[in-house]
């Protein structure tokens, strides 16, 4: 993910003590870490819709903390199955 903006920092941030909120109450690193990402995630949908800095905020920058949003998706759900296979011990 290419951090370029401050809403990127929050989104991470966010994302992050989230991630460590669920390790701490669940003490599983998977989890966690699927946690981390979906928070981070909400909180773009969420900055993105609530910015008044575009007209199309699903696929400008300027809007959320990605580069690009589509690719930032596509990436955090794959990280999100592998994830989960690795905590089943599939893969």
């Amino acid at each position: 993910m290419w951090i370029f903006n401050g809403k990127a920092l929050i989104a991470v941030a966010i994302g992050v003590v989230g991630g460590i909120a669920v390790a701490a109450a669940t003490k599983m690193q998977a989890v966690s870490a699927i946690a981390a990402i979906l928070v981070a995630m909400g909180v773009d949908v969420w900055m993105r819709f609530h910015s008044e800095d575009c007209e199309h905020p699903l696929i400008d920058p300027n809007a959320g903390g990605h580069v690009w949003f589509a690719p930032i998706w596509f990436a955090g759900i794959v990280l999100m199955i592998l994830l989960g296979l690795s905590h089943f011990r599939i893969i």
